[in-house]
């Protein structure tokens, strides 16, 4: 017969937790705490052939994750601004573009181009478009919004770090929660600033490219193709995989070093968009975030290897996020493996 283990017996409340008919049950089994006993389960065996024994290595893997829900609902937010300015350009080159173009033509006769004596309409119409971007949303409400954002990727990583720490150490973290506020508005004028820069880079190529094409005689056809293939989604979707990166980077690295920890184990989104991962989208690219999967990192110099192009979380876009070095949170340097050694092997990486 088969001998029935904790991991069955997880298995088995999971289950449970998941039957119609324990919906309205107040013994239903607790899903989160289900699944924080698997987690918490030490799953790989290490044989110690000079012992004879078996020992078990902690799996667990703890910290700060990259918040995907949270950037997802984030990038919409900023996509939802960039196609407002979509929209308005549209709008503009419809209503105000075209029609001025087309009468300015039609008085010459020509049907074909724009020659540089309609310079002066056309800047006009520009001043009209930029006052039109600028109108969409003011600082305070763009402030307003990411502030918002801003503080549910904090109270996430305060939920992450202290349930990390808490299993690990057995007792609550202790915080310092004005650095923790002080990153969070260094983030929010940072993203501010690159929200503001939308309308200004996009106002900037509609300028560019409408007076590119009065200089070279082009028709409006062609111009407003132009204007087009330059909207500002894909920018908006950018800043904010980036700024939630490099934020949840921000706020792990204080909340190691106010731990006292001066390590920590690189870990991946084990997914296609990876860097470097073989089978992925960015094969070739370097440095190869997929072949850190498991390394130890000090986060200072001063105390050992760090990244070349910065810790999880701070290159562009970066999805990774640091792992808690368990062995150096129970101050345990016997077994604490040094920074530019792999914590686990890469092969069993994941």
């Amino acid at each position: 017969m088969k001998q029935t283990t904790m991991l069955d017996h997880l298995i088995d409340q999971l289950f449970e937790a998941f039957d119609p008919r324990w919906v309205e049950s107040s013994a239903r089994p607790d899903v989160q705490a289900v699944v924080d006993g698997i987690l918490d389960l030490e799953v790989k065996q290490i044989w110690d052939a000079s012992k004879g024994v078996v020992r078990t290595r902690r799996r667990r893997r703890l910290g700060i994750r990259f918040p995907t829900s949270l950037a997802v609902k984030y990038k919409r937010w900023i996509e939802s601004y960039g196609s407002g300015l979509e929209e308005i350009a549209k709008a503009w080159i419809e209503n105000d573009l075209v029609p001025a173009l087309e009468a300015h033509l039609q008085e010459r006769g020509d049907s074909a181009s724009v020659r540089t004596d309609d310079v002066g309409h056309i800047g006009d119409k520009l001043d009209e478009l930029k006052h039109y971007f600028y109108a969409l949303a003011t600082e305070e409400a763009l402030r307003q919004q990411v502030e918002d954002y801003s503080r549910m990727i904090l109270e996430y990583s305060k939920r992450q770090w202290s349930r990390s720490i808490k299993q690990i150490r057995k007792l609550d973290p202790i915080t310092n929660d004005a650095a923790l506020e002080g990153i969070l508005q260094a983030h929010v004028r940072e993203n501010v600033r690159l929200i503001k820069s939308i309308p200004e880079k996009h106002f900037g190529e509609i300028e560019r490219i409408v007076m590119d094409g009065v200089r070279k005689g082009k028709g409006i056809k062609e111009i407003t193709d132009e204007i087009t293939a330059v909207y500002p989604s894909k920018t908006a979707g950018l800043i904010a995989r980036d700024q939630c990166g490099s934020f949840c980077g921000a706020l792990s690295r204080e909340q190691h070093r106010q731990a006292g920890l001066k390590t920590y184990i690189w870990r991946n989104m084990q997914d296609e968009r990876v860097r470097g991962n073989p089978m992925g989208k960015y094969p070739s690219a370097k440095p190869s975030h997929w072949d850190r999967e498991g390394k130890v990192f000090a986060w200072d110099e001063a105390n050992g290897e760090i990244p070349t192009d910065g810790h999880p979380g701070f290159p562009i876009a970066c999805r990774c996020w640091a792992q808690i070095q368990e062995e150096e949170a129970l101050y345990d340097p016997e077994n604490t493996v040094q920074p530019g050694e792999f914590y686990d092997p890469p092969s069993r990486s994941g």
